[in-house]
Parts: C-alpha cells; sequence; structure tokens
C-alpha cells in the first residue's frame, strides 16, 4: 500500500467512524467510537506532517 492510500484510507475513517458511532444504541459507543476516530486524526496529522517535513528538506 502506498502512502497516498494510506492517507486516504486514514481520512475516510475518521468521519466514517464517527457516523458509525452516532447510529450505535448510546452514548457510551458513540464516545468510543469517538476516541477512535480521534487516533485516526492523530495518525493523519503525524503522516502529513512527515511528508511536509520530507519536502521542505528537498
Amino acid at each position: 500500500m502506498g502512502f497516498r492510500d494510506l492517507v486516504t484510507r486514514t481520512a475516510v475513517s475518521v468521519p466514517s467512524n464517527i457516523a458509525e458511532g452516532a447510529e450505535r444504541n448510546g452514548t457510551k459507543e458513540f464516545i468510543q467510537f469517538l476516541g477512535i476516530a480521534k487516533g485516526s486524526l492523530g495518525e493523519l496529522a503525524e503522516m502529513l506532517y512527515s511528508l511536509f517535513r520530507t519536502l521542505r528538506k528537498t
């Protein structure tokens, strides 16, 4: 899997997890999915930060 695919999949997972959590049966589950989305957002931020850091070196 290439970097672009990884970034795309991670970016799509954030709203997907929020939507899935919203459709669950309780607040506790929704909060759990918000936590998963937050983790994916952190991964995405690090990927983009690493990309920009790499591009600045060239």
